[in-house]
């Protein structure tokens, strides 16, 4: 049993290399890019024999191989270090609802009916390249973008450019640019923490929203030929459930909000 981190931000599972070898994960030989973390990180291919989680049993799961040990002491510090992070590419399996009001995810095979109230608000997203869950909203009261959901960016509910958080008026405070984010590790670069007065997403409003400022590199704003500004993250959801329903492409979200 170990401890696993959850994004929706990345694509198949990633992995550290400790664990890969307790798994008994078979290795490749092939490299690539992954986005995670809002940049790009290089991780050595491997296909991990099985998965479990709660009672699900998963075979063949395919992995991206990446020292976590200076990241996981970042989001989860003097704690169990973290083994792995899942993405959504494994979540697309299921109807996934990640429910932050219990700390708990539920898995349901698809088709399968979900529980759902009728004040739910329905938030419609698209995917971008592999899987990179986006939604439109705004910062601030500024202009409408394109927001990549990554619910495992560590510490905050939205994250984007330094330009694009000056444009709307928010600026990091002159304490919090000592502060340095999880992602710096990962990125070699620090990230600035902010407060921004509002996010929208679709019918969901969320009033004053730990962000930081540099989380999502500028070059991948234009990743895809449509310019995208932000990223939201786990503090946006704060005491929600959200389900993902991927034959409505929509973000079910309920609360007390």
């Amino acid at each position: 049993s170990v401890l696993m981190a959850l994004d929706t931000g990345t694509n198949d599972l990633i992995i550290d290399p400790t664990y890969a070898r307790i798994a008994g994960a078979k290795v490749l030989p092939s490299r690539s890019l992954v986005f995670w973390n809002g940049a790009r990180i290089a991780v050595q291919h491997a296909m991990v024999p099985r998965l479990e989680l709660g009672g699900v049993r998963i075979e063949d799961v395919p992995a991206g191989v990446v020292g976590l040990r200076k990241w996981s002491m970042q989001v989860n510090p003097q704690s169990e270090p973290v083994a792995g992070v899942i993405g959504l590419g494994l979540l697309r399996r299921f109807t996934p609802t990640i429910d932050y009001r219990t700390q708990a995810l539920e898995l349901r095979r698809p088709g399968v009916p979900y529980p759902v109230g009728p004040n739910a608000l329905r938030i419609p997203f698209e995917i971008w390249g592999e899987a990179e869950l986006t939604v439109y909203g705004s910062l601030n009261g500024g202009r409408r973008m394109a927001m990549i959901v990554q619910s495992g960016l560590h510490g905050c509910g939205v994250g984007a450019p330094s330009d694009v958080f000056a444009e709307v008026g928010v600026k990091p405070g002159k304490m919090s640019r000592a502060i340095k984010g999880a992602g710096s590790v990962l990125q070699g670069t620090p990230w600035t923490a902010v407060n921004v007065p509002n996010v929208t997403a679709g019918p969901l409003v969320r009033n004053k929203v730990r962000g930081w400022s540099g989380a999502l590199d500028a070059s991948e704003m234009w990743r895809h030929g449509v310019r995208r500004d932000a990223i939201l993250s786990h503090d946006f959801f704060k005491d929600q459930r959200v389900t993902i329903d991927w034959e409505r492409r929509e973000l079910v979200v309920e609360g007390k909000d």
